[in-house]
């Protein structure tokens, strides 16, 4: 991808929010919802199974503040990297939690990816905008 590229990733239909389809390691496609208030990138715990983790031995436990405001110790894992589009993002850290059922994803996808590039929201066509940052 050149600076000048872009590469438009759509969101997934039938979501009032901007959910993506992502990739972890070589897990199929996801959906995320693309959060810019998440310090960390999620996954699902049944995601994290499909991945074949052992959740009882993590890379590191983290606490993180939930949606609902509430503080939880939750497994960090490293999934390798991460497919957004037609990208391969490299990945070592994603926290592993359930996102409360009315949200209809398997995680975020949080600022640790987002702020590697420049990204806009295009709600009227309904895509995510990525461009590298320079």
């Amino acid at each position: 991808m050149t600076v000048r590229d872009a590469n438009r990733v759509p969101f997934v239909p039938g979501h009032s929010m901007a959910v993506v389809m992502v990739a972890f390691a070589a897990e199929v496609a996801r959906p995320l919802l693309v959060d810019t208030g998440a310090l960390m990138t999620t996954m699902s715990v049944a995601t994290a199974h499909r991945l074949g983790v052992d959740l009882e031995r993590p890379t590191r436990w983290r606490h993180l503040v939930g949606i609902d405001g509430i503080p939880r110790r939750v497994p960090v894992v490293n999934p390798g990297r991460l497919a957004l589009g037609g990208m391969i993002i490299p990945l070592s850290e994603v926290a592993v939690t359930d996102l409360p059922a009315g949200f209809r994803a398997d995680g975020l996808l949080g600022l640790d990816v987002l702020r590697r590039f420049r990204i806009t929201f295009e709600f009227d066509t309904r895509h995510l905008v990525v461009r590298p940052t320079a």
